[in-house]
């Protein structure tokens, strides 16, 4: 609790002193930390997504894509249909 704590509050305070690219690193950071549900690791990760988007650097915004493919694919469940697709 007290991780997902210093998350929020960082974050809270780079969006309270315009510091973009600071706040999208803690947001990147944030999702990629196991203290936090997939879901809540995936909007923190789209949030930073487009944060990167808006700036004159692209490849950071890829960067976070791929988190977030990497993601997708971690944290589907692994059921016997997909077992056998994947044989």
């Amino acid at each position: 609790a007290k991780g997902t704590e210093a998350f929020s509050k960082a974050i809270a305070l780079l969006s309270s002193t315009e510091s973009l690219w600071e706040k999208a690193d803690a947001l990147v950071a944030a999702g990629q930390s196991k203290l936090r549900t997939v879901r809540e690791r995936m909007t923190l990760l789209f949030r930073a997504e487009e944060l990167f988007a808006s700036g004159p650097i692209p490849v950071r915004r890829e960067e976070v894509s791929r988190l977030i493919q990497e993601l997708e694919t971690t944290s589907r469940p692994t059921g016997a249909g997909a077992t056998a697709s994947r044989a």
